[in-house]
């Protein structure tokens, strides 16, 4: 199976300009239409794409309801993977004085959060005495804790960068269109 390099590039940039998952997948079989795609073909170049594992299975019916919730979930934890692998696939973020994309303020080396057992202070919230009265056990599951909310919060902001990227996009094509209506009055937004 061999992968087309331009493909490649055009699912980094899709995902830059804030394309889902289910947009990628819709890319990738659009560019193979007439052809017998398979789903490895389609895990292969994500995988390439974006420098992460991927062996789940996945909708072909990009466009259908039933598809609208498998990929939702789907976001939920390949976003927070794209995002984490970029460096390998996205590099510095230079972008030669284009717009920056949402990923570029969005590294998650801007977000440090040192753990209690790394600088020997408890978590926020809890004090010296109260921290010094659990077990190592209790300990160790408060930290466990910890962790999974940042990781949620980070999923969260993911999708809130680029569900703020949307917002600027119909922002940008309801100008194009207020400004153009004099031109073409028979144009409507959906």
């Amino acid at each position: 199976m061999t992968l087309r390099l331009e493909l490649i590039a055009e699912l980094r940039q899709l995902l830059l300009d804030g394309t889902t998952l289910s947009g990628l997948v819709g890319h990738i079989l659009e560019q193979h239409s007439g052809e017998s795609t398979s789903q490895s073909l389609v895990r292969a170049y994500l995988m390439e794409a974006f420098s992460i594992p991927f062996h789940e299975r996945i909708r072909k019916d990009v466009g259908s309801a039933e598809s609208h919730d498998f990929y939702a979930r789907a976001n939920l934890f390949f976003l927070p993977e794209f995002v984490a692998a970029s460096a390998a696939w996205h590099g510095s973020g230079e972008r030669n004085g284009e717009e920056k994309s949402w990923l570029d303020s969005f590294r998650s080396d801007d977000f440090p959060r040192p753990k209690a057992s790394e600088d020997g202070n408890p978590p926020l919230g809890i004090s010296d005495a109260s921290w010094a009265a659990l077990s190592p056990s209790e300990r160790e599951r408060i930290e466990q804790m910890e962790s999974n909310e940042r990781t949620l919060v980070d999923r969260v902001l993911i999708l809130a960068h680029l569900a703020e990227r949307l917002q600027r996009k119909v922002a940008e094509l309801q100008k194009e269109h207020s400004s153009g209506a004099a031109h073409t009055p028979n144009v409507t937004l959906p």
